[in-house]
């Protein structure tokens, strides 16, 4: 069977993602159940981090191998996406610079560590990346 289009996992609602993890394998359930508990759709499914997946299995009785098993399944899928988006922007010819300027301006609204006088400030560095 072959992955869904992105558009289609997008709209899903947790229900269908419930319904995708069962599908690869029904000993997945308690992770099926929990991600309808919480709410989780597609949309965020195709965004989510294992650590925010530890967060939301961490009261069910999940075996080591399973949440393995459903990481290597999330994994897929969401490497599926990044390739085909990838593949997408180089068809269009758009530049990797203007996803840099994004990630550069929301850095300077939220730096990941304390400013100090010798840490390059966002423009600095956005005008670095322009002058390449």
């Amino acid at each position: 069977m072959g992955e869904p289009r992105r558009e289609t996992v997008e709209n899903w609602t947790s229900q269908h993602v419930s319904q995708w993890i069962f599908e690869r394998d029904p000993e997945l359930q308690h992770i099926a159940d929990a991600f309808i508990y919480h709410n989780i759709t597609g949309e965020i499914l195709l965004e989510l981090k294992e650590s925010d997946f530890m967060k939301i299995i961490h009261d069910r009785h999940v075996t080591m191998k399973q949440e393995v098993e459903f990481l290597e399944h999330l994994s897929k899928l969401q490497r599926y996406f990044k390739k085909s988006k990838t593949r997408q922007r180089a068809r269009a010819g758009v530049s990797g610079r203007k996803l840099v300027e994004v990630s550069l301006i929301a850095w300077r609204r939220c730096p990941p560590f304390p400013c100090s006088s010798s840490t390059p400030s966002a423009s600095d560095l956005l005008t670095r990346v322009r002058a390449r």
